[in-house]
């Protein structure tokens, strides 16, 4: 290795249960919410990042959130890892980024198979409606005629959009079962798997270039324009003279094969270019349009990504609201349920006592007939 590389390595560790993401590393980040850098890379806000310098470091970070899992049991959760990798050149200052998702998707399973109930239920219900999610984009992008990939749908999806169809490599190693009894499920699975075959990922190298860097492309370039303008100034000469009837030796002639090595496009060039420049697949998709264009545009574009990262907020504010409310609502539902059975005790305890008192009454009517009869037997016997 180079020693005049640096490296910066950082990870993150999360789990979305029950749609909601969670961070294995601080247990006190319960509702995280995803929004999008310069470049509209999704990223989890608020995630907490552990910077490691080791193999054993890492391993020590993977076993702190697997002990801070909703459930130890089984996988009821979708857990991502990510390792963000940033290389710096220390004497022209190039960098170069790369993140690495390390995501184990929780298992989706038929509830009248299971008879789950309850939080599992619920549970179930969240796991299959995320997976039916991630399908669905995999669908869309596997069809290649869609304008509009649902990523959104979900966090998962939003969480994997650069994986699904993005600037990434991406691996999928699918699990299912032989026996005969999970035979539905097995062949959706591999269904699945075959869609996601079909999606093409675009890659290329996410580099931040240094002004220097800049600066060297652009005279290359410069110089390259300069060469092209001669070769077309010779091209214009020749043609002239062509056309005032003039022969034109072979020796003389323009290599036409010069001119078209010369003016292939710089691939590397593009690819920086597109790489550093998030408007690029939009100006692709337009075609040709003026610089005005382009920069409203742009600035619209802008603003809708903004209201999207704006409602997405107040989602996430909503729902931390709502479980704030559902909190309440149970804590009241308690206290309801505690008053009831108090009301239902006391009305048992009266019951028992008009009962008693209703004994004691004829116990009382009792025993003034028997003084009466005494009374009446003592006179018969005075007179």
């Amino acid at each position: 290795m180079e020693m005049n590389l640096e490296f910066h390595i950082k990870v993150s560790y999360y789990e979305i249960y029950m749609d909601k993401i969670r961070d294995l590393l601080d247990v006190t980040k319960v509702n995280l919410s995803v929004h999008e850098d310069k470049n509209r890379v999704p990223y989890v806000k608020g995630a907490t990042e552990r910077f490691v310098s080791s193999p054993e470091e890492v391993f020590e970070v993977i076993e702190e959130g697997k002990s801070n899992h909703m459930n130890e049991h089984s996988s009821r959760s979708h857990s991502v890892f990510l390792i963000n990798v940033k290389q710096e050149n220390l004497e022209n200052q190039k960098k170069l980024s790369g993140k690495l998702y390390l995501v184990d998707l929780a298992g989706s399973e038929k509830v009248s198979k299971t008879g789950a109930e309850g939080t599992v239920l619920d549970e179930a219900k969240n796991i299959n409606k995320s997976l039916s999610a991630l399908g669905n984009v995999i669908s869309a992008l596997a069809d290649g005629n869609k304008s509009h990939i649902p990523y959104r749908d979900s966090k998962l999806t939003r969480i994997l959009q650069e994986s699904l169809g993005g600037n990434a490599r991406t691996t999928i190693v699918i699990c299912c079962s032989p026996a005969s009894f999970n035979e539905a499920e097995t062949k959706s699975t591999l269904e699945f798997g075959r869609r996601a075959k079909t999606v093409k990922n675009v890659v290329c190298v996410n580099e931040e270039l240094t002004a220097e860097e800049w600066k060297r492309r652009y005279e290359r370039e410069k110089e390259k324009n300069a060469r092209l303008k001669g070769k077309v100034e010779k091209l214009e000469a020749e043609l002239a003279r062509w056309r005032a009837g003039e022969t034109v030796q072979a020796e003389e002639q323009v290599n036409l094969q010069d001119v078209m090595e010369a003016s292939t496009p710089n691939l590397e060039v593009e690819e920086t270019v597109k790489a550093a420049t998030p408007s690029a697949n939009l100006t692709a998709m337009v075609g040709s349009i003026t610089s005005d264009e382009r920069t409203r545009l742009e600035a619209e574009r802008e603003r809708l990504y903004q209201q999207l990262d704006e409602k997405d907020e107040e989602i996430n504010q909503q729902s931390q609201y709502v479980e704030s409310l559902k909190e309440q609502m149970m804590d009241q539902e308690e206290l309801i349920a505690n008053a009831r059975a108090e009301y239902e005790a006391l009305q048992s305890e009266m019951s028992r006592i008009q009962q008693e008192n209703s004994n004691a009454k004829e116990e009382v009517k009792e025993v003034l007939q028997a003084l009466e009869e005494l009374a009446v037997n003592y006179d018969a016997k005075s007179q």
